[in-house]
């Protein structure tokens, strides 16, 4: 259940990724054509002719590895960060114990509501802090950020009450026992060390004497 699962989301954001890389290249390659032809008539049209022609190159790339993730969803670059990811799926949905509109918890792994492609074991949850992004003085962009040995969970709080988002800090301390809260320089020497050891950790475990792992 929670492979397919995690498939079928790697597929929904590959097949987006062709329709937008199609609808931008169609669009950036009129758009170069059309100024180069004017370039004849003014010559520092060439700049927009370069921009939308790296544009168009861009759009290309973004079509090919969105092919490519349909055809072969291990080619994702969220399995090739954690190569896990489907191990992983397939324990926390067949053990859930916890689901709600942020999180999803089994006995040992957490992973985001929203978007599951986002996971990570309970013990390797490290810190935890609320990020707040915004443009022009308002807020844009809320998140309760869940830094764990592999990367980043980022679930959104955005419009959530502090109560909402107190009870969810309190449920994710209850069940990753490594964590602290707040984005302190404390807490991001932690966060370092944390890294640092698990991934010594994760070096001995494919140590090797005479070819053999040991």
């Amino acid at each position: 259940m929670g492979k397919e699962k995690i498939l079928k989301v790697i597929k929904k954001g590959a097949r987006n990724k062709v329709i937008l890389g199609v609808i931008l290249g169609i669009i950036s390659a009129f758009m170069t054509l059309v100024l180069i032809a004017a370039a004849e008539d003014d010559g520092g049209v060439w700049v927009g002719v370069v921009i939308f022609a790296a544009l168009l190159v861009g759009c290309i790339v973004l079509t090919v590895f969105g092919v490519k993730e349909l055809k072969d969803p291990m080619r994702a670059s969220a399995i090739k960060k954690n190569p896990e990811l489907l191990h992983m799926a397939d324990e926390l949905y067949a053990n859930k114990t916890f689901e709600d509109d942020f999180i999803v918890l089994s006995d040992r792994i957490i992973a985001n509501s929203k978007n599951p492609l986002e996971m990570a074991y309970t013990d390797e949850i490290f810190l935890i802090y609320v990020y707040t992004h915004k443009t022009n003085g308002i807020t844009d962009q809320k998140q309760l950020k869940l830094e764990n040995a592999r990367g980043t969970i980022g679930v959104n709080i955005m419009l959530k009450k502090d109560n909402e988002v107190d009870a969810l800090v309190q449920r994710v301390c209850e069940n990753c026992k490594h964590a602290r809260v707040g984005y302190t320089p404390e807490g991001l020497d932690y966060l370092k060390q944390m890294r640092e050891l698990w991934k010594r950790d994760q070096a001995s475990k494919h140590t090797t004497v005479n070819g053999q792992i040991i």
